[in-house]
């Protein structure tokens, strides 16, 4: 896992239309067109809203997509595959 794809991803102000986020294990987020199908990469569809957040236990990062109403549709740990 570690990566989301959506029509349109905001991030810190900026609005990247059909890109992919991937989640970096430091927490840095790396955002790039989509060019091709990737296995493991969440997609959702219209417009989410991404942050990131590192968790006080474990110090793993995690990024969660939400729509503009709050709701989350997706939380994605970094992408070597750590997991919950």
């Amino acid at each position: 896992m570690g990566s989301l794809l959506a029509h349109n991803i905001i991030y810190r102000g900026r609005t990247y239309r059909n890109s992919v986020a991937t989640l970096l294990p430091d927490g840095t987020v790396r955002i790039e067109p989509f060019a091709a199908e990737t296995p493991s990469t969440i997609f959702v569809s219209g417009e989410v809203m991404l942050e990131t957040f590192c968790q006080p236990n474990s110090g793993e990062y995690r990024m969660i997509a939400k729509r503009s109403d709050g709701s989350v549709v997706a939380e994605i740990p970094p992408e070597n595959g750590a997991s919950d």
